[in-house]
């Protein structure tokens, strides 16, 4: 038999708004959430079986990756094993990242690239870098070492944008 449980730690939609003015849930974003959720859990648990669990697992990735860390930092006997999947915690770089790939792409109209534009780009750098390892398998087995050049893909005069991207969408790819 096997338990699970999960927490959005408090924060409902896609921004932060939710911790304007609320220390206590930047708190419980932060890490309180989870504690929470994870005694509860045990208590819920040893109630229904008669019994706490055998065994505690911790699975997360991005942001539940950095829960994973969080966890292992704060209270490491709460689980038996914990997996940090791509753990998002180095926040200050990545919200920085993200304000540079969002200024490349909208640094004018010309320079966004719509969705359908990425299929084009994905199957271009699968036909550059999808070989690298010795095998053709649709696989990148070290996206960083994939060496992509955008101006590849760039359009041609007289080529429908569909296949292919614009000078400044390549330009804005080239940044990213």
């Amino acid at each position: 038999m096997y338990a699970a449980a999960g927490t959005d730690d408090g924060h409902t939609g896609g921004v932060a708004t939710f911790a304007v003015g609320h220390h206590q849930q930047v708190i419980d974003f932060g890490f309180r959430a989870l504690k929470e959720t994870t005694d509860k859990s045990k208590a819920l648990i040893a109630a229904f079986y008669g019994r706490g669990p055998a065994r505690s697992y911790f699975v997360g990735c991005s942001d539940g990756g950095r829960e994973a860390l969080m966890e292992a930092q704060r209270y490491p006997a709460d689980y038996d094993g914990i997996l940090a999947g791509a753990p998002a915690n180095a926040w200050t770089k990545l919200l920085t990242t993200a304000v540079w790939h969002t200024r490349a792409l909208t640094a004018d109209a010309a320079s966004f690239i719509t969705p359908d534009k990425i299929p084009v780009i994905a199957a271009a750098v699968k036909a550059a870098c999808d070989a690298q390892d010795g095998v053709a398998d649709g696989i990148l087995a070290d996206p960083r070492r994939c060496r992509f050049d955008p101006s590849t893909i760039e359009c041609k005069p007289g080529q429908t944008s569909n296949a292919c991207l614009t000078a400044p969408q390549s330009a804005a790819l080239r940044k990213i």
